[in-house]
């Protein structure tokens, strides 16, 4: 006689010889107190598990995923100036900061650099800092380095193209972004982030 066939959660499966296997003894037994088990649980605590085609499956972690999307509640827009140099890569030091996080928390879109005029060469730097005091290392990280071209001040040429990058970073209330440049520049660079409040 052909051994009958189970999925995981011990419901009979149409015999597939590429594709299913026989179950040793004893599985079936196990897998029927482990479905029972886990829908004891499930009445219990029915915000820690999902039904899943009929059967109660844990949630990792404990906790259900959000599955509502999040949109910003009001623009959040900050922006600053900097020329001075601040070689430090841990956020230390003398920063600019561009934006902070509102009260429910933000969502950073993107960072905008624009040139004011004539500049060396330099790089920036983009931390984030999640509200304590910015001088200690342990308090910011660093997002992304970005080189910066030389560029020419003019009245009738682009001066330099704007440099965009795109981020999608969400912040925790008190959370801010600082930024700095590598070496100093005449003109300076303008950095403006653009997201929104929770």
């Amino acid at each position: 006689m052909r051994p009958r066939l189970y999925d995981p959660y011990g419901r009979p499966l149409a015999r597939s010889r590429a594709t299913l296997h026989a179950l040793p003894p004893g599985f079936q037994q196990a897998v029927d107190e482990r479905r029972a088990h886990w829908r004891r649980l499930a009445a219990k605590m029915p915000e820690r598990f999902h039904w899943i085609n009929g059967e109660p499956v844990p949630i990792l972690g404990g906790a259900a995923a959000n599955t509502s999307p999040l949109f910003a509640l009001v623009p959040n827009i900050g922006f600053g100036t900097v020329t001075a140099a601040n070689t430090a890569t841990d956020g230390t030091g003398t920063v600019t900061t561009i934006f902070t996080a509102g009260t429910n928390g933000s969502r950073v879109d993107r960072v905008r650099l624009v040139p004011l005029g004539t500049n060396a060469a330099s790089k920036a730097y983009i931390f984030i800092n999640n509200g304590g005091a910015q001088g200690t290392a342990a308090n910011n990280a660093l997002l992304i380095d970005i080189p910066l071209p030389i560029t020419t001040a003019s009245n009738t040429l682009l001066i330099g193209a704007p440099v965009e990058i795109a981020v999608a970073w969400p912040l925790k209330a008190t959370f801010v972004i600082n930024v700095t440049l590598a070496t100093a520049v005449a003109a300076g660079w303008k950095f403006t982030a653009i997201g929104g409040d929770y």
